[in-house]
């Protein structure tokens, strides 16, 4: 049996490794994250966010973040950031739990992460999950920095609860993933362009994340059909039809891969230093001015039948 499928097999125990703990590294390029991702059975798109950063002013500050996206809808998305006296991560023999601000994830029986913002509430709730895994090159090394990288819900449902101002709550169900990155690289050195492809709902669930180098080198460069051990492939090539909030995208991938990537519709453009308004010139000579872009699109590999999904193509843009 591969490390992959044992793992698969291992439930999480808090007493052994907590999934929920920053390491808080001293570097100014530090940032940490948890991201928690629910493609809704009626088409809803939400991204949960939980950070821990040394970028912009201050050090150690946690940042919460949401958004959510419903179909026919504007998207709604807010963000708050809190000094380092306003998170804490606590740990006992049943529960973990990560606090910053009024926002929180747990994990114990399932994870679950609640991001509260002025009057709107949203929470997702996945259940019992295997022990986090590491997928394939998770460790993405810059000279003696580093990047990495673990999967907390590759695949899983997922249930959520949305409160927006001016709206009836909502209860749903669909899709789940959730992530847990952590890196003192700076995005500017990191990576030229990530390409990352989500398929949760479908009847063949699939993950994607592939890297172009700044030397324009490929990798990690994976996929994942669920029930399959991840295969590795050699490079993709991104393909823009116009500017910022208009525009779409298509990838092709090469290498031991046949397959593409179109887009079909923009749900969000997510560009943190431009959100910084007048603060962003402390932070744009260290990282650049990362964006990403979230798609619904469609992944087709030879072989296999469509797959849609949610796309993000995360770059540095001038």
């Amino acid at each position: 049996m591969s490390l992959l499928a044992l793992s698969a097999l291992l439930p999480i125990v808090l007493g052994a490794a907590p999934v929920l703990e920053p390491a808080v590294l001293e570097q100014d390029e530090y940032a940490e994250s948890f991201t928690f991702i629910a493609d809704l059975d009626d088409g809803t798109y939400v991204q949960l966010q939980l950070a821990v950063t040394n970028l912009g002013p201050g050090s150690r500050t946690g940042a919460c973040r949401a958004l959510v996206v419903r179909a026919g809808k504007k998207p709604w998305t807010a963000g708050e950031r809190f000094g380092a006296a306003e998170w804490r991560h606590t740990a006992g023999e049943a529960k973990e739990r990560l606090e910053i601000g009024p926002c929180w994830a747990e994990a114990g029986e399932g994870l679950e992460v609640r991001t509260k913002l002025g009057k709107a509430e949203v929470r997702l709730r996945y259940p019992p999950q295997a022990a986090p895994v590491s997928p394939p090159s998770h460790t993405v090394a810059v000279r003696k920095r580093e990047h990495r990288t673990w999967l907390l819900a590759p695949f899983s449902r997922v249930s959520a609860r949305i409160a927006l101002p001016g709206q009836e709550p909502l209860e749903l169900a669909g899709g789940g993933y959730a992530d847990h990155s952590r890196g003192n690289v700076a995005a500017g050195k990191l990576a030229r362009r990530w390409l990352r492809f989500r398929g949760l709902r479908g009847s063949e669930r699939v993950l994607l994340l592939a890297r172009e180098s700044l030397s324009g080198g490929f990798g990690p460069a994976w996929i994942w059909f669920e029930g399959t051990e991840p295969l590795s492939f050699e490079r993709f090539a991104v393909k823009r039809a116009g500017k910022k909030k208009q525009s779409q995208w298509s990838a092709s991938l090469a290498g031991g891969l046949e397959g593409e990537i179109v887009s079909i519709s923009q749900l969000y453009r997510y560009a943190p230093v431009e959100e910084l308004g007048a603060l962003g010139w402390l932070v744009a000579p260290v990282v650049g001015s990362p964006v990403t872009y979230t798609l619904r699109a469609k992944l087709v590999v030879k072989g296999r039948a469509p797959v849609p999904g949610i796309l993000e193509v995360s770059l540095l843009e001038e």
